[in-house]
């Protein structure tokens, strides 16, 4: 399933993702790594319920280039936040990171 995932995601060439880093069965994390891989320059953005449980996972992902953190219950203010973000990075090239808690 990882590398289906993988190659749908290079061949749909995405400017975007947002995924959750508890998604069992799979490794959110080891998922995380494999689209910085093979897309470097995607944005992702990192949604979780488990802030305070994940911090070493988040902190990695963080360091690898996450674009922001979103903690659920999700503020839709801070997600209107990201998207205006995310849309002013792909349409100018910025490279900033945005983190949100």
């Amino acid at each position: 399933m990882k590398q289906e995932f993988t190659i749908l995601l290079v061949d749909d060439n995405k400017e975007f993702i947002q995924m959750d880093m508890k998604l069992p069965p799979l490794n959110g994390l080891e998922t995380y790594l494999k689209i910085r891989e093979f897309c470097p320059l995607i944005v992702v953005v990192i949604i979780t319920g488990f802030v305070h449980e994940m911090n070493e996972t988040i902190n990695i992902a963080r360091e690898k280039g996450a674009y922001a953190l979103l903690e659920k219950p999700i503020n839709i203010d801070h997600l209107l936040a990201v998207l205006d973000k995310i849309n002013c990075r792909i349409d100018n090239e910025n490279p900033d990171t945005l983190i949100l808690n």
